[in-house]
């Protein structure tokens, strides 16, 4: 049993960076145009210098956008209106591949209460921050809310493993990280940030957190090549100038996909970012790479997040 304590659930909320975020905004489609472009930086962030001179790279290609196109932020459920006395119980966690996505899926006795996924730079166990070892490079948090395995001393506990292998191209591993309190907490390791969706579904109730495969454009904030372009065109004629800034773009990506109102960047070598949380007393923190896909010799444009690791 582990000690009572509850990890934090950070629901990133900066007036400011959904502004900016604004002229980005992600319709999850392939192939999907951006909104009327802002015209102001997404956040405040820490003076940290910016490469002014990027290496030319080639320009993205202007065709197609392959595979699905997922959002990669913080996602919640809300707890149905209805639930049952006793908190329901585990009773798998199962995996499959479906096509362009690969799936988990817990399956409980009953109706489970609120669900948060996110991506974390490391699982920790909760309560005691131990550190959970995954597969993977890149990890999601799931916490589920009026659900538990074996706490409590349930009639019937959960009896299966604690950790599922599945070695998918994407899903690597899942494993449950904290069962206290009718709080289940498990950690998935995936080999790259990947765009996901969460589905609540019922008879019999689960959890479905579905990861896509790679599609062909790989950047962040903007969804496929054909969007990124379109972007460009409208920060060349002035407008959304916070996206030719590295410190911005990756500020917006700290806030969006790790819930981190008011992270701390720190330049670490060539167009690689530190990004951490601010204020907090742990040492997690998250490596990105950033890339201007249309630069020339004259005009860097505008920034993507590449990489994070």
């Amino acid at each position: 049993m582990l000690p009572a304590r509850r990890l934090p659930v950070v629901v990133a909320s900066v007036a400011l960076l959904v502004t900016a975020l604004t002229g980005c905004a992600r319709n999850h489609q392939a192939g999907s145009q951006p909104s009327a472009p802002a015209s102001s930086p997404p956040t405040s962030v820490p003076a940290t210098p910016t490469p002014t001179a990027p290496t030319p790279t080639t320009p993205a290609p202007t065709g197609q956008a392959t595979g699905l196109v997922w959002p990669i932020g913080v996602r919640n459920l809300a707890a149905p209106s209805s639930l049952p006395a006793e908190p329901p119980v585990l009773k798998a966690i199962s995996t499959g591949r479906h096509g362009s996505y690969e799936r988990l899926v817990l399956t409980f006795t009953g109706a489970y209460a609120a669900v948060t996924v996110k991506y974390v730079p490391v699982v920790r166990v909760d309560a005691s921050d131990a550190i959970v070892p995954l597969a993977g490079r890149a990890y999601l948090q799931i916490t589920v809310h009026g659900a538990v395995a074996r706490w409590g001393d349930p009639a019937h506990p959960y009896t299966g493993p604690t950790t599922v292998t599945p070695g998918y191209t994407t899903l690597r591993q899942a494993k449950i990280s904290g069962d206290y309190e009718a709080v289940l907490s498990l950690g998935v390791g995936l080999s790259r940030t990947a765009g996901f969706q969460v589905m609540r579904l019922r008879s019999p109730d689960r959890l479905v957190v579905d990861v896509a495969k790679a599609p062909s454009w790989r950047m962040w904030p903007d969804d496929n090549a054909i969007q990124a372009r379109s972007v460009q065109t409208a920060y060349e004629l002035g407008h959304q100038p916070w996206r030719g800034d590295a410190v911005a773009v990756v500020s917006a990506y700290a806030s969006t996909v790790f819930g981190w109102p008011t992270p701390v960047v720190a330049v670490t070598g060539h167009h690689t970012y530190r990004l951490s949380m601010s204020g907090s007393a742990s040492p997690d923190a998250v490596t990105v790479r950033v890339v201007w896909p249309f630069a020339t010799t004259t005009s860097h444009g505008i920034c993507e997040v590449t990489d994070a690791r």
